[in-house]
């Protein structure tokens, strides 16, 4: 087992890069009691994709590591962080979008919010932090009830949501949010969230990669714009 040099975004995903972590995952497993009563159409997963709009940043890391976390200042206000919520039967959650930097949704995103097209949220950093998470639980709760409204479902249905181990995931105001909607939550530990989870696995990056391209060539359009 390889073990990475911790970073110091946050205190829980340096432990991340401990086997004790993983220890204490299998102590209390899951059983299948978890599952049942819950339908494809409401087995949720939710995971962030993290961008960097700031064009400029480079990430140092050790020459002989494949994997290093960016070292990113807390305050930088360019951070986009994009929070994606699949589920089995492919009818999916808005994509909720957290800018830093803004102090308030523009209103040209305004309009995407207004269509249903996604959710969008303004704080310092651009990184999901408690306030945000209790707006993204509350989200995510309205739309679980809609859809159980449109099916002709009781709002008793179950539904379970999975999301990996951010610190965020542990407030009680968010968690309470959901579970008064009858959703229950599981979180993934670290050091394996990046294996398991399919938004990671397949959707990250590639979608950071051709984002970064597309601002790139948007920002030469606009510079030649700019000249002319």
């Amino acid at each position: 087992m390889n073990f990475a040099i911790s970073s110091d975004l946050e205190f829980v995903r340096s432990q991340a890069g401990t086997a004790s972590n993983l220890k204490y995952w299998f102590t209390d497993p899951f059983t299948q009691e978890v599952i049942e009563g819950v339908t494809e159409f409401f087995f949720i997963n939710s995971d962030e994709i993290n961008i960097d709009a700031d064009m400029g940043c480079r990430v140092a890391k050790p020459k002989s590591s494949s994997r290093a976390p960016a070292e990113t200042d807390a305050g930088s206000p360019h951070r986009i962080t994009l929070m994606l919520t699949i589920t089995p039967n492919g009818q999916n959650l808005p994509p909720f979008i957290i800018i830093g930097g803004l102090a308030k949704v523009t209103e040209t995103l305004q309009h995407f919010m207004n269509d249903g097209l996604a959710y969008f949220v303004c704080n310092s950093s651009g990184w999901m932090d408690i306030p945000t998470y209790r707006i993204f639980a509350q989200f995510l709760a309205d739309w679980i009830n809609a859809r159980r409204k449109n099916k002709g479902l009781d709002l008793s249905q179950r539904a379970l949501l999975v999301l990996d181990g951010h610190s965020t995931r542990l407030d009680e105001v968010a968690a309470d949010i959901l579970t008064k909607n009858n959703c229950t939550i599981i979180t993934f530990p670290g050091a394996v969230t990046h294996i398991l989870q399919p938004i990671d696995r397949v959707l990250a990056r590639d979608f950071r990669k051709f984002y970064r391209a597309e601002l790139r060539r948007l920002t030469l359009l606009t510079a030649e714009q700019l000249k002319t």
